[in-house]
């Protein structure tokens, strides 16, 4: 049986004034969720940055116990 153990989504930001990379994890995230859902968050983190930035990456990672 696949229990549901962890889950993080990390954005990663490139911020264009400095061409440095920002990241950003969230943990405790739930299995299920679509990916449109993912990629709204992203966008939703690039608009609060204070400076101009765009999306580099958004990484999903989801880890499972087998019993």
């Amino acid at each position: 049986m696949k229990v549901h153990n962890k889950g993080t989504i990390r954005v990663e930001l490139t911020d264009l004034e400095t061409q440095s990379t920002i990241k950003q994890t969230f943990s405790n995230v739930k299995a299920d969720q679509p990916d449109e859902a993912v990629l709204a968050l992203s966008g939703i983190v690039a608009s609060l940055t204070k400076g101009a930035a765009e999306v580099a990456g958004t990484y999903q990672t989801i880890e499972y116990q087998m019993l």
